[in-house]
């Protein structure tokens, strides 16, 4: 470390010509960037310590083209001959999470928050203009496939690390519904990829991004979605409405053509999911596999963002023709209302899943067994219930049993509606 710590002062004094009065290292977080200050005499600057050479070079050309169209990222002033090391400006260490966290839900942090999505469009739709995506870290565009990886993300370190229970071939089908339905977006232009107020700084009552790297040509609701639905801010439901349309607005007037609302704000919600999905799967692999702290405290937020998304649309029961049927010429008008007493089991089912999710707390320490539990104990109580409604009326035939039940049912179900 004391040789990179040379070099920077090296690199700085020979090309931004200002003498060092002391270097001191940033504290990481989940990059295997190494972050530096450099003190000058009356001025601060960053220098960044990189191995992953593609990665620097993607941020120092990102860094350029933005700022040559009056975007607010940082000046790269000096890169070392092997492009491990890079000194750009400094914004500072208040991000606007910070201003979220020391003001609330003030009238001043809502102004920067518009401010942050009003330059946001500026820089994806602008920005795009004459971009070389050649330069990407990874894909150069998130369309089918990029999406689907991100889904598959949060299958392999979230779902499947957690042993949770799924029908596979039912979630991947619905992941590729998904994604055909993204796919097919109005506006491509630059998607930021990670764009949440702790990769936006505050100096001066002005917002200024970073970390931006990840980048790639993408849908503009992506970095809206993952804006607004920052676990750690949690926003309350007004302003990130408010918000959202503040952004439609900002979009508009740099777009060829007006925006398509409703069909913008549906997909939005598409990407909404992926972003809260492909969250837990960050948090699973930077948490459960590199048992980074800050990552493992932060799941239970994710879980209650994803809840209170969920709690915000209708859930369906369907049933699978081939599990339930009738020998031909058997349909009688009993057999058939016993049927439908199983869908009801369904509807109660998913009934109680939705208010114990609603009232449920994860906490920090227990959230996976606390998450498996709900599941389970209710899975179970409804596939005992469904066995003991076959064995009470066996499948129909016992008219005052099936009488009993259809009057348990109309009560629960209507009760519930």
């Amino acid at each position: 470390m004391e040789e990179v710590i040379k070099e920077i002062q090296d690199l700085f004094e020979k090309t931004v010509r200002l003498p060092v009065a002391r270097i001191e290292k940033i504290p990481q977080s989940g990059s295997d960037r190494i972050y530096f200050r450099i003190h000058g005499h009356d001025a601060t600057f960053i220098a960044t310590y990189g191995r992953n050479t593609r990665e620097n070079d993607t941020f120092i050309y990102f860094s350029r083209h933005f700022r040559s169209c009056g975007c607010p990222v940082p000046e790269i002033l000096a890169v070392n001959s092997t492009n491990t090391i890079y000194i750009q400006e400094d914004f500072g260490d208040v991000s606007l999470l910070n201003k979220l966290d020391e003001l609330g839900f003030s009238e001043e942090v809502y102004g920067l928050f518009q401010l942050a999505l009003k330059q946001l469009a500026h820089l994806q739709i602008k920005g795009d203009k004459n971009l070389d995506y050649n330069k990407c870290i990874t894909s150069k565009e998130f369309g089918r496939q990029a999406i689907i990886s991100d889904l598959l993300y949060f299958k392999y370190y979230f779902l499947d690390t957690l042993q949770i229970p799924y029908d596979k071939e039912k979630l991947l089908a619905e992941f590729d519904e998904l994604a055909s339905f993204l796919t097919d977006t109005d506006h491509k232009y630059f998607m930021f990829r990670d764009f949440q107020s702790r990769n936006i700084m505050v100096r001066e009552g002005q917002v200024h991004y970073i970390d931006f790297q990840g980048g790639m040509k993408g849908a503009l609701q992506y970095d809206v979605a993952s804006m607004l639905w920052q676990a750690r801010a949690e926003l309350p439901e007004e302003w990130k409405n408010s918000l959202l349309n503040y952004y439609i607005d900002c979009a508009e007037e740099k777009l060829p053509a007006p925006i398509d609302r409703e069909r913008f704000v549906s997909q939005y919600n598409g990407y909404v999911l992926i972003r809260l999905l492909q969250v837990l799967g960050a948090y699973g692999f930077r948490g459960l596999f590199e048992r980074k702290a800050h990552f493992l405290t932060s799941i239970p937020l994710a879980l209650n963002n994803l809840k209170a998304f969920l709690n915000g649309f209708e859930m369906t029961v369907e049933f699978d023709a081939k599990n339930s049927w009738v020998k031909k010429g058997k349909e009688t008008e009993e057999l058939l209302k016993h049927e439908q007493g199983h869908f009801d089991v369904g509807v109660l089912y998913m009934q109680e899943v939705l208010e114990s999710m609603a009232t449920a707390r994860f906490t920090r320490a227990g959230y996976k067994d606390e998450f498996q539990k709900i599941i389970k104990d209710i899975h179970d109580k409804y596939v005992a219930m469904g066995d003991k409604y076959d064995k009470d009326t066996n499948h129909s035939i016992k008219k005052d049993e099936q009488a009993k039940w259809n009057a348990f049912f109309e009560e629960k179900v209507l009760s519930k509606e």
